[in-house]
């Protein structure tokens, strides 16, 4: 298939009335483009969330501190540089709305991870697009040469949905390069699937986030952590106030957080047991 007839595999879980066909079981349909973890949450969230219901007539006291500190101890950032929302699909939407302008293009990747194309679409922002090379890697290269003006360039490392990814020295070099060439633009570094990466070259962005006011990373706990129904966050450049997030979503995120997402074969056995799985299940091509 071409790549640019690729569907994402993240922020279409809206859909499942229409994927699900008449007469199905939902636990027992793979919904290939939401890439959910089937073993889902660890016993500790679960437990988090089921102690949370006896609290349930209370209205919640300093609702994001916990979690937010969680997230900041674990990355070892300030508290200050973490926000939180109902899915990173709203945060990376935020980031969008606020970065860009009709004077102030969005500057993406084809194929991606499409809600900030989406949201700047919807507010008559111009969109450049620059295309996956001929081995699907995003090509940073062409992105530097024509950053100059954008006020966004969003990069989904590893993408969505080809799965290629960018170790981190090239990635910040191409942060660096971009900022000496477009100082007022920003970058924002999905990684959505930071967990499922063994490539010793890869690494996260959060600490240089920390430290460059024009740089903006999120993560979720939707995949390995099995939480997709649970809060994600953003790691982000400098202090900002909190977004909210249901008691549920928070519990669970500060119980599970501490440890590793499940096991630390966690990835691998999702990565595998999925594909496995819809091989069983799948029809052949004709």
């Amino acid at each position: 298939m071409h790549a640019l007839g690729w569907m994402s595999a993240r922020g279409l879980e809206g859909g499942r009335g229409e994927q699900r066909p008449a007469g199905s079981d939902v636990a027992d349909l793979i919904l290939l483009n939401s890439n959910e973890n089937p073993y889902g949450p660890a016993s500790n969230a679960i437990d988090a969330v089921m102690h949370m219901f006896g609290q349930a007539a209370r209205y919640p006291d300093a609702p994001e501190d916990e979690l937010r500190a969680t997230i900041a101890a674990h990355h070892k950032i300030p508290v200050e540089s973490v926000i939180l929302g109902c899915g990173s699909t709203e945060i990376l939407a935020f980031i969008t709305q606020a970065l860009t302008s009709p004077k102030r293009r969005l500057m993406t990747v084809a194929p991606t991870f499409e809600t900030p194309s989406d949201v700047a679409r919807r507010n008559g922002v111009p969109i450049e697009e620059i295309r996956v090379d001929g081995s699907l890697f995003i090509d940073l290269q062409a992105m530097y040469e024509m950053c100059r003006g954008a006020g966004l360039l969003f990069i989904c490392n590893p993408n969505n949905p080809t799965g290629t990814m960018h170790g981190i020295g090239d990635l910040l070099h191409f942060v660096g390069q971009v900022n000496a060439r477009s100082p007022e633009s920003h970058i924002l570094i999905d990684e959505a699937y930071f967990e499922y990466v063994d490539d010793p070259t890869y690494g996260t962005a959060i600490p240089a986030a920390v430290k460059n006011p024009r740089l903006i990373v999120s993560r979720t706990f939707s995949k390995v952590y099995g939480l997709a129904e649970s809060a994600r966050a953003t790691p982000s450049d400098t202090p900002r106030r909190s977004g909210s997030c249901n008691r549920g979503a928070r519990r669970a995120g500060s119980a599970r957080l501490p440890g590793p997402p499940r096991s630390p074969r966690s990835s691998f056995r999702t990565t595998w047991s999925v594909r496995r799985r819809s091989t069983r299940r799948c029809a052949p091509s004709r």
